[in-house]
């Protein structure tokens, strides 16, 4: 039996190996490629420690396994939070001021203006 109220695309991902999606696999795979070649570079042509070139391929590897596999709150991947982000950055300016309750605004004002004298009244 299936639950009906399940977000189905969570819940029933795409797998491809092992509950993994292609977009994670890939994710893995690169990390290690890039830690690999990392590795490589540094013990060989650079005649480094082995761990030291070890712990340096590790932040580019940790960074392409966070942007393979992250989901944000809203189930967002990195690249389309960062672009809600941006979004929301460059159309913050757009607002305007409406006009609809320009009336209401107005009595407002004048409510405002009545309490002030009010109290300016009392103060003396």
């Amino acid at each position: 039996m299936i639950p009906i109220n399940e977000n189905f695309e969570k819940a029933y991902k795409d797998s491809m190996a092992k509950g993994f999606t292609v977009k994670e696999l890939l994710a893995v795979f690169s990390a290690a490629a890039s830690l690999a070649v990392v590795c490589v570079v540094c013990f060989f042509v650079l005649h480094w420690n082995l761990y030291l070139s070890f712990f340096l391929g590790l932040p580019p590897a940790a960074v392409m396994i966070l942007v393979g596999f992250w989901r944000s709150a809203s189930d967002l991947t990195v690249k389309e939070a960062y672009d809600a982000r941006r979004y929301r950055e460059k159309t913050e300016l757009l607002c305007y001021q409406s006009k609809e309750y320009e009336r209401e605004l107005d009595l407002y004002q004048e409510i405002l203006e009545a309490v002030s004298e009010e109290t300016e009244r009392k103060r003396k």
